[in-house]
């Protein structure tokens, strides 16, 4: 379109899939056919594969995403369940599990189906987390708390975003350094007035996971 940022989202894995990216790559290429798009002929994946995208892309927006929903409400609709039954070992290689049954208990259909495929309890307070209605900067938030050696970086970024991502990201702050310098001063104090929401959407997340006493 004309005006503004353009920005192409280019994926080198799934969301929600932890296998290798490697392993990922080949067993999702062995799901895989021809299809026609224009005048080439490109390869898609099959229906499985198709089913397995539609509930983990579900899964990583939650509730608050109203089109992968949708995508999935569509997907239950048209799919058998031969081909749920395989959309739910695919993610099981692809250590894909919980992500899958987190995303498919989304819809009431989901929920329909994930009993009759006999998939796992959602167990992470990430998986919980995403599949909520998250409140915006609940998920890095979460990032941020949890164990991890990047956990600096994770801070870094959350406070004060490359001059890269600003731009790319916001209008006002490809206008300049004026416009830089106030992106990040607005984005600050939007922050700072999502955070309590935050604090409580990552504290349920860990609360429903706890064991009883």
């Amino acid at each position: 379109r004309r005006g503004g940022p353009r920005v192409i989202d280019l994926h080198w894995r799934i969301p929600g899939v932890d296998a290798p990216p490697d392993d990922a790559w080949r067993i999702l290429s062995e799901h895989t056919e021809p299809i026609q798009v224009g005048a080439e002929v490109v390869e898609s994946l099959r229906p499985e594969g198709i089913a397995l995208a539609a509930v983990l892309h579900a899964a990583f927006h939650g509730r608050a995403h109203g089109r992968s929903l949708r995508d999935l409400e569509r997907a239950l609709e048209v799919l058998d369940r031969d081909t749920w039954t395989e959309a739910a070992q695919l993610a099981t290689r692809l250590n894909a599990a919980e992500a899958f049954a987190a995303g498919l208990r989304l819809v009431p259909a989901g929920e329909l189906s994930a009993a009759a495929l006999g998939l796992p309890e959602v167990c992470s307070p990430r998986r919980r987390l995403l599949a909520s209605d998250q409140p915006e900067g609940s998920v890095g938030l979460l990032r941020i708390t949890e164990p991890a050696p990047v956990r600096e970086r994770l801070l870094r970024y959350a406070l004060l975003p490359s001059r890269a991502h600003m731009r790319a990201s916001s209008t006002l702050a490809a206008r300049g350094r004026a416009g830089l310098v106030l992106a990040y001063l607005l984005r600050a104090g939007r922050r700072a007035v999502q955070l309590p929401a935050a604090i409580r959407a990552v504290r349920a997340s860990r609360a429903s996971t706890r064991p009883p006493r």
